[in-house]
């Protein structure tokens, strides 16, 4: 009897650490056009960016000191068509709140200031995704979006502009 109670504490302990060890992985937010398909993994609100590039240090900081920086994880998937052509720059996406405020990507190459240190986490947030892209049928992209909004902004969609409108929603109806 002693056996079998222990056994139980034990199977419940080991239960419970395992449990305890498991971490919710977020698998993003899908949405679909007539040629692409889109993924964004919900904003991660960061005070800066840090990489490295052609040797040298750089950081992205807000340019307002009530504004962070809103890091989102894009992937884009050609289902469709044999050759799609991308333009990836301030007017391919945005972020909106729940009043219809938006918010669009920064230009990495103009917001970036080099430092003589590297800032940490370093490279966390690359490759960004930005430039001309080409994405032959059945391959995707993905990359990091930079976007500068107020600290408290309720960002509840993403959406996508750049040759097929997608919509996704982080939260709300």
């Amino acid at each position: 009897m002693r056996w079998r109670i222990a056994s139980l504490a034990l199977g419940l302990l080991v239960a419970l650490v395992v449990v305890g060890c498991i971490e919710r992985v977020d698998q993003g937010k899908w949405g679909w056009g007539r040629i692409l398909v889109l993924n964004a993994k919900q904003p991660r609100l960061v005070s800066q960016v840090g990489f490295q590039h052609d040797g040298k240090h750089w950081v992205i900081t807000p340019s307002k000191p009530d504004h962070t920086l809103a890091a989102v994880l894009v992937t884009i998937r050609n289902e469709k068509s044999t050759l799609v052509s991308l333009m990836v720059d301030e007017k391919a996406a945005y972020l909106e709140d729940p009043r219809g405020n938006r918010w669009m990507p920064l230009d990495y190459t103009q917001a970036r200031r080099e430092v003589s240190e590297p800032v940490q986490p370093e490279g966390a947030y690359l490759p960004f995704l930005w430039g001309k892209l080409d994405i032959p049928q059945g391959y995707q992209v993905q990359g990091w979006m930079l976007f500068e909004v107020p600290q408290r902004a309720d960002i509840h969609l993403f959406g996508w502009e750049q040759a097929d409108p997608v919509r996704i929603r982080f939260k709300g109806p």
